[in-house]
């Protein structure tokens, strides 16, 4: 345990000391493009260079930002409360909406519960595994399907795609930490998406697999577990069966 906490306290520093840097880099760069527009034009070539140079510090921020979110989960989990799961979907609308304008995305929530866990580390889950359907979409469009339903001691929930699918053999090994399975250059990320949703369903008790099989999507099951006293908590207004339909 000793070793994970020092694991964590390192990815926190390392993610934290290097956020400034790259916003400075970013900063200067976009300056610099500006400065040379103004004046002298940039011609084909150089604004090739330039797009380059801020795609890959765009990457970066990406991998800071996932770095450091997977070194805080930890301390995220504090209070448990109820959560509503319809809820953060719908928070994460707009933020959808502005990183993916150009992508039909349609999310279709089934008997969706109301359940207990930490509130902040359950919208994260959720905006995950939404960003990892997003980002190996098989078409144009993105089709999501997210289902809960009740077992014993668990609620369990489901969110399939309709993407590239992921090999049988490599069902285990993408929840580990930068292990990117797919080696196009077209699809950007650390590997470390799935690690922290891998590790959030854990601090609630959990557990996450996933069913797939390639070019036929992929689902993904986890499990939150019930409350102490193992009662059910209240169903959300979405359950019975009933369906709704959110599309960006």
């Amino acid at each position: 345990m000793r070793d994970l906490k020092n694991i964590d306290e390192f990815a926190y520093s390392a993610s934290h000391d290097l956020k400034q840097p790259i916003r400075n880099v970013k900063s200067f760069a976009n300056l610099l493009q500006k400065h040379l527009l103004k004046n002298d034009g940039l011609d084909d070539t150089s604004e090739e260079y330039f797009d380059f140079i801020l795609s890959s510090i765009n990457s970066m921020e990406s991998l800071v930002n996932d770095l450091n979110d997977f070194a805080t989960i930890g301390s995220m989990g504090e209070n448990k409360q109820n959560v509503t799961l319809e809820s953060f979907l719908k928070i994460h609308e707009a933020k959808v909406q502005k990183s993916n304008p150009s992508i039909p995305i349609s999310i279709s929530l089934k008997s969706l519960p109301v359940v207990e866990g930490f509130p902040e580390l359950l919208k994260m889950l959720i905006q995950k595994l939404i960003d990892n359907a997003i980002k190996f979409r098989a078409d144009d469009h993105v089709k999501i399907y997210i289902s809960g339903e009740e077992t014993v001691s668990n609620w369990k929930f489901e969110v399939r795609d309709e993407g590239i699918g992921i090999e049988e053999d490599n069902s285990e090994k993408i929840f580990m930490p930068f292990v990117k399975i797919h080696k196009t250059n077209q699809i950007k990320g650390a590997g470390l998406g799935l690690a922290i949703c891998k590790k959030i369903v854990e601090m609630h008790n959990g557990k996450i697999w996933t069913q797939s099989k390639i070019n036929e999507g992929t689902r993904f099951f986890f499990t939150i577990s019930k409350s102490k006293e193992g009662e059910a908590t209240r169903p959300s207004s979405l359950s019975n069966g009933q369906r709704s339909v959110i599309s960006y």
